[in-house]
C-alpha cells in the first residue's frame, strides 16, 4: 500500500498508527524473562563435522603463476573430497583484478578477511581462529601472508596439532619472514633445490623441514618443429 496510495507523509502514519493502537497504553508489561544461568560458551560448540580439511592462507587471489599453481591444488582436493578453507589477507589495489570467483567455483569457504573487517586486524585475527576452532584444519599451507606471520605465535600456543606449511617461489620477498618465524613453521616448499641448500646450508633448518617441488608446466602433446610427446 505505500507505493500504490496517498499515505500523507511520516506524521500522517504516526498519528493512523497510535489511534489504531490507542487501547494498548493501559496494558500492563509483560514480566522480565530471567537470563538462563549458563556458563561461557564452549569452543566444542562452533565444531563442524569432522571431515579432511586443509586451510589456505595466500594475501589475496588475482591471476598469475602462484595463483595457478593454488588452482591446481584446489582442483585437486576437490577431486578428493576434501573441504577446502581459502583466506585472503589483503585488500587488491583498484588495477589489480580481483579473482577469488575462481577459488568459490571450488569451495564455498572462501574468506576476505581484509574485506570482511577492513582496518579492523583484531576482528580479523578473532575470525580467523574461530575458522581454526570450527573446521580443525589438517594443516595450513600459507605463501607470503605478513598477516599471518605475524599470527604465528599465537596459532602455534592456541592450535599446536595444526601444521603449519610454508610456500616459498624465491629466496627474496617472504624469504626474511620465513626464517624469522621459522620455529612456527614445520615444513618449508620450495621450487628448487638451490633454495633449499641455501635455507639448510646457510640458516641452518633442518633437511626433514625442506620439501623440494618443483613447479611443473603442462605441455602441449605436439609442438612445432618437434616429435609428438608420447
Amino acid at each position: 500500500s505505500l507505493s500504490r496510495h496517498e499515505t500523507g507523509g511520516l506524521s500522517e502514519l504516526v498519528r493512523r498508527m497510535a489511534e489504531v493502537h490507542s487501547g494498548t497504553a493501559g496494558l500492563a508489561a509483560p514480566p522480565l524473562r530471567p537470563y538462563p544461568a549458563a556458563g561461557r560458551l564452549a569452543w566444542s560448540a562452533l565444531a563442524a563435522p569432522r571431515e579432511p580439511t586443509v586451510m589456505l592462507v595466500i594475501p589475496f587471489f588475482t591471476i598469475g603463476g602462484a595463483e595457478r599453481i593454488f588452482l591446481s591444488l584446489l582442483r585437486k582436493w576437490r577431486r578428493l573430497g576434501t573441504r577446502m578453507i581459502v583466506v585472503t589477507t589483503l585488500r587488491l589495489p583498484p588495477e589489480v583484478p580481483n579473482r577469488i570467483d575462481q577459488v568459490r567455483s571450488f569451495t564455498p569457504h572462501a574468506y576476505q578477511l581484509a574485506y570482511l573487517f577492513e582496518g579492523c586486524e583484531d576482528l580479523q585475527s578473532g575470525f580467523f581462529y574461530f575458522l581454526l576452532k570450527r573446521y580443525q584444519p589438517d594443516f595450513i599451507l600459507t605463501a607470503g601472508s605478513g598477516f599471518f606471520y605475524r599470527l604465528l605465535p599465537a596459532v602455534r600456543r592456541q592450535f599446536p596439532e595444526v601444521p603449519v606449511i610454508d610456500q616459498l617461489f624465491n629466496d627474496e620477498v617472504h624469504f626474511h619472514s620465513n626464517r624469522i618465524f621459522r620455529q612456527y613453521i614445520d615444513c618449508t616448499i620450495v621450487p628448487g633445490r638451490r633454495l633449499a641448500r641455501r635455507l639448510i646450508e646457510e640458516h641452518g633448518e633442518s633437511a626433514a623441514r625442506v620439501a623440494v617441488i618443483p613447479h611443473g608446466v603442462k605441455l602441449p602433446r605436439r609442438i612445432p618443429g618437434l616429435p609428438a610427446l608420447p
